[in-house]
C-alpha cells in the first residue's frame, strides 16, 4: 500500500463505512466500543444496532470510519440488501468460545456474496475475527480452524480480544489498507449512510486513537 493511495483516501473526506455481522452475543459491540473508546465497555450493553465514527493510524495518516453493528436487525435476521448499500468493507465476527458461532460464518458469507459482491467493478473486503480469544478453557474454535476457513474464501483473518484489547485496531488497519489498494467506489456522508438503512438512527460515538 502507497502512501499516495492513504492520501486519496483521506481526501475523499468521507468516513470510510465498515459494516459488522455475525451471532448475537459474539462481541461485536464491546469489539467496536473498544476500538471507538480505547478502553473495554464497563456496563452491559443493550442489543439495539449502534453505529460510530472513530478515526484510527494507519501510516501514520488519520483514516476517519464509520461503523456499522448488525445488532438490532440480526436478532430477527432481517438484513436486508438496503443494509449493505454503500458500505466499503465487512467484518464477519465470531466467539472462540461458541462453535455454533463459527459454524454460522459460512451463512454469512453467502448472504454477504449475495448483496455485496455482485458487482465485480467494486471491491468490498471481508475480514474474518475471531473474538474472545483471551479464553483459554473452553476454547471451542482454534485459531487453525478460523485460518483454514479464511484461506478456503481467501480473506485476512485475525484473532482478537476486546476485553484484553489485543489486536483491536489491526482488521480496521487491515481494512483500510485493502481498500486504498482497491478501485475507488463512492463514499457517502454518515447522514447519508443512515438514511440508507431501514434502522432508527442510533446515537453516535466520536474518537481518535493515536
Amino acid at each position: 500500500m502507497s502512501e499516495a493511495n492513504i492520501a486519496k483516501l483521506i481526501a475523499a473526506n468521507k468516513p470510510v463505512r465498515i459494516v459488522i455481522a455475525g451471532k448475537l452475543g459474539v462481541g461485536k459491540t464491546c469489539l467496536l466500543k473498544t476500538l471507538a473508546d480505547g478502553e473495554f465497555p464497563k456496563e452491559e450493553l443493550p442489543s439495539v444496532e449502534e453505529s460510530f465514527n472513530c478515526s484510527i493510524q494507519v501510516r501514520g495518516h488519520s483514516v476517519p470510519l464509520f461503523l456499522q453493528d448488525t445488532m438490532g436487525q440480526e436478532a430477527f435476521r432481517k438484513i436486508t440488501q438496503s443494509f449493505y448499500q454503500g458500505c466499503q468493507a465487512i467484518l464477519i465476527c465470531y466467539d472462540v468460545s461458541d462453535k455454533e458461532s463459527f459454524t454460522l460464518v459460512p451463512s454469512w458469507m453467502k448472504e454477504i456474496k449475495s448483496y455485496c459482491l455482485t458487482d465485480k467493478s467494486k471491491h468490498v473486503p471481508i475480514i474474518l475475527v475471531g473474538n474472545k480469544c483471551d479464553i483459554v478453557e473452553g476454547k471451542a474454535v482454534t485459531f487453525g480452524e478460523g485460518e483454514q476457513f479464511a484461506k478456503s474464501e481467501n480473506i485476512p483473518f485475525f484473532e482478537t480480544s476486546a476485553l484484553q484489547d489485543v489486536n483491536v485496531v489491526d482488521p480496521f488497519e487491515c481494512i483500510v489498507e485493502q481498500i486504498a489498494d482497491g478501485p475507488v467506489v463512492t463514499r457517502k456522508t454518515p447522514q447519508e449512510m443512515m438514511n440508507d438503512l431501514d434502522v432508527v438512527p442510533a446515537k453516535k460515538k466520536t474518537c481518535t486513537l493515536l
